[in-house]
């Protein structure tokens, strides 16, 4: 019998010297030797232990034997290290490739000679190198991120691994940038993820997103500014409502803005929808706050006393109080002054409790309180420049002057024969001319048209400034109505 690598020697030989429509070599089966010729279609070489021509359907086959012994075609040296193809074997599949030995191929091309089976390269007899199943799925090994499974001949280092379970890594210079996962986009530290005002490309994105820091997303592109938009409604690039945060000239800005071809102007409320403190926070500290329903949702500084509001070079133009204007400090008597001024000039000086004026303050126009009633109210600090009546009073009505403090001051008028009683603190006395009561005395009047203005002049003295009318104490009395012009 001839060895396989002859026999290709002269197949090749017959198949190229004669004309293969009209010749046949056959191999009879293994152990019968010789050659053998045809007058079949074509030309074979036959190990399966069947005799005559296979079903040929090209001008040459080669049929192996099927007990899995394959067909070695080598170089002409004989040498299985050169060798450049193993056909056959238990698999029934086609190797291709330089090999050690028949049945270990370093490089081999796996061709099944079954419908169902895949398509494999593989490197080491390791067949999932690349597998092309008959499902038409590719399969590729894991890759690294330094050879990456899917890749460019010209740029090995970047493409596709599995960087884990149904998950898929993409590869740039060797470098893990970005994970998709079930669940997940997921970019590297460092990554940008940008937008270019064309074809996509690495190198001109004018709208960049970086990881800052942790838990810190940024907007930022070296020089150029970067402005963010929520809109409410888009319907073209003239036609809009939108939310702007943006930077401009140095300096920052959040604010509403509407397309010019359409659109409607929004407000814009910044707060807190619960009932929670909202703050000013300036050069690194909170320095105003909008307080809570406890504190009946004022506005205050952070610190006491340590802010204004404008100042000399910007003033605020108007005030509108509801109700008050109250100063803390100086109603605890700190040595603090209130100043109202004009023009730069003091015009009143609130100090220790006392309204100072320049000299060249005139009042108009300015009302006194007066309080008509059929029972005596409490008299006291804050209801001082009163003017008191007892119009419909059923008895006298009987007042107790707070304790004195200089310049506090308060007026009587007598409506109603019932009469009214004017009774001082404790150690105070009320001096009426030149008479003064005992400490904690009176005076009294039932005149009806009687007035009397008393004046607190230190801490323990009222005096009568103004009197008309009847008033006594009870040891002296006040009568000046013989001078009253009919």
């Amino acid at each position: 019998m001839r060895t396989p690598n002859r026999i290709l020697g002269l197949i090749v030989a017959l198949a190229m010297a004669w004309p293969l429509a009209a010749q046949e070599l056959v191999v009879p089966p293994s152990g019968s030797g010789g050659l053998s010729e045809s007058t079949a279609d074509g030309l074979y070489v036959r190990q399966d232990g069947t005799s005559g021509p296979p079903d040929m359907t090209g001008a040459m086959s080669i049929i192996p034997d099927v007990s899995g012994t394959p067909l070695t075609v080598t170089s002409v040296s004989n040498d299985t290290a050169d060798a450049m193809t193993v056909i056959g074997g238990a698999a029934r599949a086609a190797f291709f490739g330089r090999a050690t030995a028949a049945s270990s191929p370093l490089v081999s091309l796996v061709i099944p000679n079954t419908d169902t089976g895949d398509f494999l390269y593989a490197v080491n007899n390791v067949t999932n190198v690349f597998r092309l199943t008959s499902a038409g799925n590719i399969l590729l090994p894991a890759g690294t991120a330094g050879a990456p499974s899917m890749a460019w001949r010209d740029d090995p280092d970047t493409g596709l691994v599995r960087q884990g379970v149904n998950s898929i890594g993409i590869i740039a210079n060797a470098t893990y940038r970005a994970v998709i996962g079930p669940t997940v986009f997921s970019l590297a530290s460092g990554t940008l993820f940008g937008f270019a005002s064309g074809d996509p490309n690495t190198t001109s994105q004018d709208v960049i997103l970086a990881r800052d820091a942790a838990g810190v997303l940024g907007l930022r592109n070296a020089t150029t500014a970067q402005e963010f938009r929520v809109y409410e409604t888009y319907t073209s690039s003239t036609n809009y409502e939108t939310l702007r945060f943006f930077h401009s000239g140095g300096s920052s800005y959040i604010q509403t803005d509407k397309g010019s071809g359409g659109g409607s102007a929004s407000g814009l409320f910044i707060g807190s929808v619960n009932d929670a403190v909202f703050g000013i926070h300036i050069n690194g500290g909170v320095r105003w706050r909008f307080r809570t329903s406890s504190d009946a949702y004022a506005l205050m500084p952070e610190a006491t006393n340590s802010y204004d509001l404008g100042g000399t070079s910007l003033t605020v133009r108007s005030g509108y109080f509801g109700t008050s204007l109250i100063s803390p400090i100086l109603d605890s008597g700190a040595a603090t002054n209130l100043l109202l001024k004009y023009n730069g000039t003091t015009m009143l000086d609130v100090s220790n409790q006392v309204l100072i004026g320049n000299g060249s303050v005139t009042m108009r126009g300015v009302g006194r309180d007066v309080f008509d009633t059929a029972t005596a109210p409490t008299v006291d600090g804050p209801t001082m420049g009163r003017v008191y009546s007892n119009t419909g009073a059923t008895a006298r009505n009987d007042y107790t002057l707070p304790t004195a403090v200089g310049g506090r001051h308060y007026q009587w008028v007598i409506l109603d024969a019932d009469g009214i009683r004017i009774t001082a603190n404790t150690a105070d006395t009320i001096r009426v001319i030149d008479k003064v009561t005992a400490a904690a005395g009176y005076i009294e009047s039932t005149t009806i048209g009687s007035v009397v203005t008393l004046v607190a002049i230190n801490a323990t003295e009222w005096v009568a400034t103004s009197i008309h009318g009847v008033w006594t104490d009870g040891t002296f009395t006040y009568d000046d109505t013989s001078l009253t012009t009919p």
